[in-house]
């Protein structure tokens, strides 16, 4: 299908990869490093911002996102946490990838919440690395609530509800 559909021819394809999964974990690599340099070095892990600007700023961009992706229905959800629920289960590459993808997110996200802790911007209460994997499952939930839901609204709410719960 993939050949079929884009109008290369076998040999031309196989020329510069060794195999379909091969290209599904270059394009895997391609958005990772997107959201990286889009969305965490400009939020999250911009250490010109202090911890709280960059926990807005990362909810804030990701609100966006999401209210985006909704307008150009069928609303597609999380590019990872799609590919995650369908590959891992069955493809041990792609599951490895996106199991690496998930863990630098969260560590980025522990070390904003250590950050902000440190610095008295978030409760001294919560502990940064157990937070930080809460978040993550936090927005993936709340992407699959608002699919479910047909509804923008889970994924706002949950933000904002996060949002509450760590910063003093």
């Amino acid at each position: 299908m993939i050949m079929r559909e884009s109008g290369v021819c076998r040999s031309n394809f196989y020329y510069y990869f060794e195999s379909k999964e091969a290209l599904g974990l270059l394009a895997i690599e391609k958005v990772v490093s997107e959201f990286e340099e889009k969305m965490l070095s400009k939020t999250i892990l911009n250490q010109d911002l202090n911890p709280l600007e960059r926990l807005d700023g990362f909810y804030r961009e990701a609100v966006s996102l999401q209210r985006s992706l909704f307008s150009q229905p069928p609303y597609a959800g999380c590019f990872f946490g799609n590919l995650a629920l369908e590959q891992s289960g069955i493809n041990e590459k792609f599951r490895s990838v996106l199991s690496d993808y998930f863990k630098g997110w969260k560590d980025s996200f522990e070390q904003c919440l250590r950050d902000g802790v440190e610095q008295g911007f978030f409760r001294e209460e919560i502990d940064p690395k157990e937070t930080a994997g809460l978040v993550i499952s936090q927005i993936e939930g709340a992407i699959l609530l608002s699919k479910v839901d047909n509804s923008i609204e889970p994924f706002e709410s949950a933000c904002a509800t996060m949002r509450s719960l760590i910063v003093k």
